[in-house]
């Protein structure tokens, strides 16, 4: 295996960022619904920092920080780790190229995110699609705990939202 080079994302990276997003929605449907604009679905106002994964000069990973709006996400985790919503640092749009699956670039992208989460002092969490199988797998193998679910809907049909929180 070549190299992976994980670093801060950089605004000039946004681009690379929504192609590599574009691949991965066309593969396994994340997100759920297609964003009008996914440059700023990559921005989220919330957002606290980003990172992407290089190999070789190629964009292969994702995974962003942000901090959590009140609502039944966070309710779900406040009542799990017994925290506010302001001390929850959420991991979202943490993706990988399809082609370099499987070689633990996800879970490095993820212990990124929960290590500047716990540097500002904050728990971190992240919600997942209940059909996002292999996400949810990841998450349980690494020691994360489901808070609980919420029935929410998507592009005109219901799904189930998991939410967890880190060990």
């Amino acid at each position: 295996m070549r190299a992976v080079h994980i670093r801060p994302r950089d605004p000039e990276d946004l681009s690379r960022c929504v192609d590599l997003l574009a691949d991965v929605h066309a593969v396994d449907g994340y997100p759920a619904i297609w964003p009008a604009d996914p440059a700023s679905w990559l921005t989220p106002s919330r957002l606290l920092d980003a990172w992407l994964t290089e190999q070789a000069d190629a964009l292969i990973g994702h995974v962003g920080l942000s901090g959590v709006a009140a609502g039944p996400s966070a309710e779900l985790w406040a009542v799990s780790t017994g925290l506010a919503a302001d001390r929850l640092g959420a991991v979202r749009q943490l993706f990988v190229s399809p082609g370099a699956r499987r070689q633990g670039i996800g879970e490095r992208l993820l212990a990124v995110a929960c290590s500047e989460a716990h540097r500002r002092g904050l728990h971190p969490v992240l919600d997942v699609i209940d059909r996002n199988h292999a996400a949810m797998a990841l998450y349980e193998q690494l020691g994360w705990r489901i808070a609980g679910s919420l029935e929410v809907e998507l592009a005109g049909r219901p799904e189930r939202l998991v939410c967890y929180v880190a060990p």
